[in-house]
């Protein structure tokens, strides 16, 4: 990828004698948006952290800008807008309070993008963060997060306490960022509105990122895969020859390399008359499940 505005390479990170990140590259181009997938503890966080040396890996090397971000990581920050999951306001702040104090860390300022997240979120600025809910609590942090004119954006479960009507509006927000030239490396569980979101992702996987041919090879299982669901008592099926299956959450789950058998099963299932019936497409959410199979998880 030519003009990257990111570039990690060999990050390494541990804790005690657990293996974090394990030699990890990762590559992000301007005006790109990387959505991070991984289950908890896989170390989305971990690898976060380090982009921003607020954690600090053992070996590896992170290049923003063309620029060694390890060696000066009070510049990175200051290039860098940047919300983290676990979000901590002084709850004796007023909501403006907390928002300048908050944007002084950055020299320059997007004021159209601020006006439009304090337009969007409609939060009470007036009152003590003490009173405010969890939700609002977000919204402030990520009008702070977002409002920054940096070249990177940093978020860490941007949507978590957010209803989805706030969420569509998120969305919004970080497309209208993406079209000013902006990157965007983004992390959350909502598999759904990252996919719709990201130009694209990347699995974190046994502390590297997946290799592409991995998550390609796991594609294509996934759409030989048949999908029936029934409404009330499930069917009884005969399985033709050569499928195995599976019921999960309601959902029979059929695989099988024969074209033959992958139509004969098709049959069936209509003939049961389902509820709904998908083949030939790789859910995230399927996807997701089969790279993290049996994966142990670790801690952040």
């Amino acid at each position: 990828m030519k003009d990257l505005l990111l570039s990690v390479r060999g990050l390494a990170k541990s804790y005690g004698r657990t293996r974090v990140l394990a030699g990890l590259d990762l590559d992000l181009g301007p005006g790109e948006m990387l959505g991070l997938v991984g289950p908890n503890g896989v170390g989305k966080t971990t690898l976060l952290r380090c982009l921003l040396g607020l954690a600090f890996p053992e070996r590896g090397s992170v290049v923003l800008e063309g620029r060694d971000a390890l060696a000066d990581p009070v510049w990175t920050r200051g290039r860098v807008g940047y919300l983290p999951g676990e979000t901590s306001l002084y709850p004796q702040m007023t909501g403006k309070e907390a928002l300048d104090f908050g944007l002084r860390f950055h020299r320059e300022l997007d004021e159209e993008t601020r006006d439009l997240c304090l337009e969007v979120f409609r939060i009470p600025l007036r009152r003590k963060i003490r009173s405010y809910s969890a939700g609002m609590k977000q919204q402030l942090a990520l009008t702070i997060a977002l409002s920054p004119r940096v070249p990177l954006l940093v978020l860490d479960e941007p949507d978590k306490a957010l209803d989805p009507s706030v969420r569509g509006k998120l969305r919004g927000i970080c497309l209208d960022l993406k079209g000013k030239g902006r990157s965007i490396l983004v992390s959350t569980h909502h598999l759904e509105e990252l996919e719709r979101l990201s130009d694209r992702l990347a699995f974190l996987v046994r502390g590297r990122i997946a290799d592409p041919r991995e998550v390609d090879e796991a594609r294509k299982r996934l759409e030989r895969r048949v999908r029936g669901r029934f409404s009330g008592k499930a069917p009884k099926l005969s399985t033709p020859l050569g499928c195995t299956g599976t019921i999960r959450d309601g959902e029979f789950l059929f695989e099988t390399e024969d074209s033959e058998a992958r139509v004969a099963l098709i049959d069936a299932l209509m003939e049961a008359g389902p509820e709904s019936l998908s083949f030939g497409s790789a859910p995230l959410h399927e996807l997701y499940d089969l790279l993290y199979a049996g994966d142990p998880e670790v801690d952040e």
